[in-house]
């Protein structure tokens, strides 16, 4: 439902990294973490989508790339009541600095940690994790359809275009804490004074202990994933996108998340989240 967009996808692969060989290079590393860090997550219950990011609230509506806000949840849904809880995500190994501004979406930090000296062992964790959950009644209830006319359908699951928006149902918050061990001290003190320099517009927190292991941790806990709270499924329409040949447009039914009644809700999911990872392409020049 979301091939329009790949036309840009394909163009931000090509100028996110300029030089070819090294654009290439850089290309598979951010692939390979994307993959590591999606079947992490995907495989805990019940499969969140990363996010990573701080802006994000239950009940907001974004576009399916998550990058824009259409509507705050505070304004649609008003008397929303949430429901919150520990929840474990558990830690796992990268093999490569890049990680770090992987997970914390910043271009240059990628590409700092993409280069240079890599540490022997980069362990990611996740502390103070909550989900955060609405329930499908509350969502209905509560709506302010005057406000936000253009979830009255998504919400009463009525038919509508392939661009609807995505509202979160399920968020999932946390501090990030990434821990790199290097074989001596000095590296270990360099590579953090070059973290730190490109990390002021994250509030984030770095040293240096037992002499080679460097720790940069948020400082308060971000959004780390999210669960969309009605999903599509195809009504109408064969073709997506603008441009398609077919003259009829694609139409959608969005359904409430259920994927143990309706298991074909995971390849939803599974566009969504390449479209998320594909718009960390688009913005990684932050």
């Amino acid at each position: 439902m979301f091939k329009r967009r790949l036309y840009l996808v394909v163009v931000s692969v090509v100028t996110l990294f300029p030089r070819a060989g090294h654009a290439d290079d850089l290309n598979k590393i951010l692939q390979s973490i994307q993959d590591r860090i999606t079947t992490h997550l995907r495989a805990l219950t019940p499969g969140p989508i990363p996010l990573f990011g701080s802006n994000y609230h239950i009940g907001d509506a974004w576009d399916p790339t998550m990058s824009h806000l259409l509507f705050g949840g505070d304004r649609c849904f008003p008397r929303l009541k949430i429901r919150s809880s520990p929840y474990a995500i558990p830690s796992f190994r990268s093999n490569n600095d890049a990680s770090v501004g992987f997970l914390f979406r910043l271009k240059k930090l990628f590409e700092i940690g993409a280069s240079g000296k890599q540490a022997e062992i980069v362990d990611i964790n996740f502390d103070d994790v909550e989900e955060q959950i609405v329930s499908e009644y509350d969502l209905k209830t509560t709506l302010n359809r005057t406000e936000c006319r253009d979830l009255v359908s998504v919400v009463s699951s009525k038919p509508v275009g392939d661009r609807a928006p995505v509202v979160i149902g399920r968020l999932y918050t946390g501090k990030r804490r990434i821990s790199l061990n290097y074989d001596d001290s000095a590296t270990a003190t360099a590579r953090l004074s070059e973290f730190l320099s490109y990390t002021p517009a994250v509030n984030v927190t770095g040293a240096v202990g037992f002499g080679k292991i460097v720790s940069i941790a948020d400082r308060e806990p971000v959004a780390l994933a999210f669960l969309p709270a009605f999903v599509p499924a195809r009504t109408a329409g064969s073709v997506l996108g603008e441009g398609a040949s077919n003259s009829q447009s694609s139409t959608f039914g969005w359904a409430p998340l259920d994927l143990a009644k309706t298991p074909s809700q995971r390849s939803a999911l599974e566009e969504l989240t390449t479209q998320v990872f594909q718009d960390w392409l688009l913005d990684a020049g932050r």
